[in-house]
């Protein structure tokens, strides 16, 4: 049995403690709104091989900061020794009581929001692990009570939070800070880190964080009812100028195993993290060279130097926009 880390009470609604097998939430709202929270679960084969993952490394101290129903905490409590500690924060009451019940006892679940719990705490190069699927959720959706407080602790880090960063980019930036010098980072992550503008700092961020990164990505979809491209993001951590990061492609969730992830990466590429992508992890050495080479040619020229790029025209009409199942049967367009 691990020891209780009790935060205060101002900042973390209730406390399931080990071994309780009944307890109370109170002045936590029931966020039933899937798509407000940003949870979706995570398929087994993906809780299953992190969580193998991470045990290679006999880890004491593990941090889930999104825990969600505890997926990831059943699949780690069947890897790790008993005496491994499990500190996990799950914001809906809901997913608390599920990830409880599905943890064996072995761990308590923090239930409140993670970046309030992380201020109380202040865990800083603190634990072994870091892993999770943090949810999505976008700026204008993400409560401003907990975006006040995850934005300030990225900007202590360095970084710079605006309008368009999602919820997911804090838990990740939070998160890597927590880590202990040579832990371990392993995330579901949408793949809108390999290119959106908003994650540039991120990308470098991590870059100098992590002297080992890699990334898989997915040729199908994760989570099929979101349409929303994932990849995971394994890491090391170490400081250093440039990490070296590796690209591993796979079909699908169900091609992720120990082996895979232990195996040779599919492509290593030396990006310039400070301008480059991550999309350009697709490339092989010789096509990242040639764009390398094109771009100082001054052949091309950016659009911005000809237009205005903004964002265009959101009316939200899903019912015009988006076919039906019925209309996708009847068109035969299943196949597209």
């Amino acid at each position: 049995m691990i020891a209780d880390v009790i935060p205060h009470r101002s900042f973390i609604e209730t406390v399931f403690k080990i071994g309780s097998e009944n307890g109370t939430i109170d002045g936590l709202s029931n966020h039933s709104d899937r798509k407000l929270r940003g949870g979706y679960y995570t398929p087994d084969s993906i809780t299953e091989a992190l969580a193998e993952w991470v045990a290679l490394a006999s880890p004491t101290r593990i941090l889930e900061p999104s825990a969600g129903d505890g997926a990831f905490i059943q699949s780690l409590t069947t890897k790790l020794s008993q005496s491994a500690r499990i500190t996990a924060i799950e914001l809906s009451r809901e997913e608390a009581v599920s990830a409880k019940r599905r943890g064996n006892g072995q761990f308590e679940v923090f239930c409140g929001d993670f970046f309030s719990w992380y201020e109380a705490n202040s865990p800083d190069q603190y634990f072994d692990v870091v892993i999770g699927n943090p949810p999505f959720i976008r700026y204008q959706d993400f409560p401003e009570r907990h975006r006040e407080v995850s934005f300030a602790l990225m900007r202590e880090i360095g970084l710079n939070p605006n309008r368009l960063t999602n919820a997911w980019a804090p838990f990740v930036a939070v998160g890597a800070r927590a880590l202990r010098e040579g832990g371990l980072l392993a995330m579901v992550l949408p793949a809108e880190l390999l290119q959106v503008g908003y994650a540039a700092e991120l990308r470098k961020f991590l870059a100098g964080e992590f002297s080992d990164l890699k990334i898989v990505t997915f040729r199908e979809i994760v989570f099929p009812k979101i349409q929303q491209e994932t990849i995971i993001v394994l890491g090391v951590k170490g400081r250093c100028r440039n990490s070296e990061v590796s690209f591993i492609e796979l079909d699908d969730a169900s091609a992720l195993t120990i082996g895979r992830l232990q195996r040779s990466s599919d492509h290593v590429n030396d990006l310039h993290h400070d301008k480059e992508k991550w999309l350009q992890y697709y490339l092989s050495s010789a096509e990242l060279g040639l764009v390398r080479e094109i771009e100082k040619s001054g052949a091309f020229r950016p659009l911005g130097e000809y237009a205005d790029v903004d964002v265009g025209i959101v009316t939200g009409r899903n019912q015009f926009f988006v076919l039906s199942e019925d209309q996708v049967e009847r068109m035969e367009l299943g196949e597209w």
